[in-house]
């Protein structure tokens, strides 16, 4: 499954990504940065993280150069592993090893992780994880805004993928510190945003591309 197309083994400086030995050290390095921030620890270190994860230091320089991009990764890996509610209608017009996500189902995985993604997802900065979503978002909603046939005519989809992805970051990331709402009321407050040339557009119901082909050294 992945929404980024871009595994967290891109960030190894080492040796072979594929090895079973490279992931499993991998995935612990990730889960212990995530259950770190969970216990409390406000930024991880690379000793701290080798330590939990039972790894030495050289091993995880191998695969990563500093304990932020580990957030990073473990943001992506994140990211990568969002599902589709299951729903037929919404993966009609996705195309084979590919299904297709709603802003409830992105929510409500995020949900999940909660006190990873405030930690990684910082109001009122560009942090490189805050970037990527941004930039995954706005090319979803621009390839989905480029389909609709009700939008103007003189529309540019990626301006307008762009103003909208705004929009719902910011209501993420509210949300994501002080949740007040539901991912399902979340989504509904973003539904409500959207011009009235989109809403019951049938394919913005469920506008995230994600593909459902594993990837490679994961």
């Amino acid at each position: 499954m992945g929404l980024t197309g871009m595994a967290p083994a891109v960030f190894m400086r080492e040796g072979n990504a594929a090895d079973p030995r490279s992931v499993r050290t991998r995935q612990l390095i990730l889960a212990a940065f995530e259950r770190q921030l969970e216990n409390g620890r406000v930024a991880p270190t690379v000793s701290s993280l080798a330590q939990e994860a039972g790894v030495s230091r050289s091993s995880f320089y191998n695969h990563f150069s500093g304990a932020e991009i580990v957030g990073v990764a473990a943001f992506r890996e994140l990211l990568d592993t969002i599902k589709p509610s299951g729903n037929e209608n919404q993966d009609k017009d996705s195309s084979a090893g590919t299904s297709r996500v709603s802003f409830e189902d992105l929510f409500g995985h995020l949900e999940q992780h909660r006190v990873l993604c405030s930690a990684v997802l910082t109001p009122d900065t560009q942090t490189p994880a805050l970037a990527e979503l941004h930039a995954i978002l706005v090319s979803h909603l621009t390839e989905a805004i480029a389909k609709v046939g009700s939008k103007p005519a003189d529309l540019d989809a990626g301006r307008a993928a762009t103003f909208l992805v705004g929009g719902i970051l910011s209501l993420l990331l509210d949300w994501l510190q002080e949740p007040a709402a539901t991912a399902s009321e979340l989504a509904l407050l973003a539904d409500r945003m959207l011009p009235d040339w989109l809403k019951g557009e049938r394919l913005f119901e469920a506008p995230i591309l994600v593909t459902t082909v594993p990837l490679v050294g994961i």
